[in-house]
């Protein structure tokens, strides 16, 4: 039963005097369907606590029926659309319980990977990796090894997400094996193209070239240009990073012809990127900014990781255009972006690298800024981890040993310890916000500030290169 009227108070008012006429005659099965839809009238208002109570009487209601999954299901996708990991996942549980009552082996196996997927949208997540896990345990049960590895691709770019880089080429090898037995050419295509992107960010460049040539030439192939269009994405960033930039430029062309061929804002913003390291890289900051600009807002609800690395090359071509007036409204939405969806240290770097971009501007009070400002997202990613301490230290290593890095490439010896001075004075006003905690930790930064010759130490000491 659905409402029909665009009158959102006039439609809960007939919802509601349905489900009392349903009360009345004992129908439980009505009223259940009735309470689901005030569920998603109050979900489309934005009050998700009253509709999260309204799934949960309308899963009761109906918990003897296989339209329970349905409301968990549409309970979980409106908390994943929400950000809440945690309800989503509490929800698609109640979902796949409800569904071992009605659904055989196939339909089961297909619910718990799409309810992984689910979990994993925009960004991977744990327990959306642990429900993909027991999708290819039960499709390995059913001695469906071509499913289970496709179930597997999703494994593996969530554990791509989550940093397991080696876990991830662990699947994708098994992967492998399964569509070379299978003679199976769309599974190959797509495994290469995620072995690829893996091996790429592991800095295996012939590796990763390897992989993303042969999965182009496999998708142009099988004439799918989506895939055609996604694999170029990763083969111009590989090729770009083994220096390769007329390869790499064409690779992104080709890939923004495509996404305006498709329609696709994804691939739109993966080519734009691209350009823009090109550009940048070139000396053509204004081309660059423009061209990161327009990626990060197309990867904005998309993308987060992808969000932020626009935003942080926006920032760099901005302060090197000379543009400074923009920088304090960049910088503004990368940390609301970064703090939104924990990319914290992601974001850390693109101020350290735009720090460095304004010292060689000799725009010191500016670069002190900055590089507070990466102190401060390093502090917040520390302090929302498990082993604090640990966390701490590296984090504020690495970023001190790129400030530090910078500046004695930048500045004179006479230069430098004002800078420091600056950098110190924005920290002990960053402690006040982070609590009495972090108060030795942060003396003791100031001490590292304050010796002398102790960058050339700490660099050591974290193996970081300019």
């Amino acid at each position: 039963m659905h409402a029909t009227l665009g009158n959102d108070e006039l439609a809960e008012s007939e919802l509601q005097a349905a489900r009392q006429a349903f009360v009345s005659l004992g129908d439980v099965h009505w009223e259940g369907q009735v309470v689901g839809n005030l569920a998603e009238l109050a979900a489309r208002r934005g009050v998700l606590d009253t509709a999260d109570d309204l799934w949960s009487a309308a899963s009761d209601l109906l918990a003897a029926e296989p339209d329970a999954a349905v409301v968990a299901r549409r309970a979980a996708e409106a908390w994943v659309a929400d950000g809440d990991v945690d309800r989503a996942h509490r929800w698609l549980v109640t979902e796949l319980d409800m569904a071992e009552r009605f659904e055989d082996g196939p339909a089961l196996a297909w619910r718990t990977a799409t309810a992984g997927a689910l979990l994993n949208t925009g960004r991977g997540t744990e327990p959306g990796l642990s429900l993909l896990r027991t999708a290819v345990e039960r499709y390995n049960e059913l001695n469906d090894a071509q499913q289970a590895t496709r179930v597997r691709l999703d494994l593996a770019t969530a554990l791509l997400d989550l940093g397991r880089d080696e876990d991830a080429v662990a699947e994708l090898e098994k992967c492998l094996r399964v569509a070379d037995q299978h003679s199976d050419r769309v599974l190959r295509q797509h495994t290469l193209a995620n072995m690829g992107e893996i091996v790429r960010r592991n800095g295996e460049l012939e590796r990763a070239l390897a992989s993303l040539n042969e999965a182009v030439r496999l998708a142009r192939d099988l004439n799918d240009d989506e895939a055609v269009a996604h694999v170029l994405g990763n083969l111009g960033l590989a090729q770009f990073e083994a220096g390769e930039l007329d390869e790499a430029r064409a690779a992104f062309t080709e890939q923004l012809r495509l996404a305006g061929k498709l329609r696709s804002e994804q691939h739109e913003a993966s080519a734009l990127g691209g350009l823009g390291n090109l550009d940048y890289g070139a000396g053509r900051y204004k081309k660059a900014a423009a061209r990161y600009h327009r990626a990060a807002d197309l990867h904005s609800g998309a993308s987060a990781v992808r969000e932020v690395e626009a935003l942080g090359g926006w920032l760099a071509s901005v302060a090197s255009a000379g543009a400074y007036d923009e920088l304090q409204a960049i910088g503004q939405r990368l940390v609301d972006a970064a703090q939104a969806a924990d990319l914290n240290e992601k974001a850390a770097e693109a101020f350290s690298h735009t720090g460095r971009v304004l010292l060689r501007a000799r725009d010191r009070e500016g670069a002190a800024d900055l590089y507070s400002v990466a102190v401060r997202l390093q502090l917040t990613h520390a302090t929302g981890t498990a082993d604090f301490e640990e966390e701490f230290v590296a984090s504020l290593l690495q970023t001190l040993g790129l400030l530090a890095a910078h500046v004695e490439v930048e500045l004179a010896d006479n230069e430098r310890q004002p800078f420091y001075d600056a950098v110190l004075a924005d920290l002990d006003q960053a402690a006040r916000g982070f609590g009495e905690q972090l108060r030795p930790y942060l003396d003791d930064v100031r001490a590292v500030l304050e010796e002398q010759g102790v960058f050339a130490r700490l660099r050591e000491k974290q193996g970081a290169d300019d």
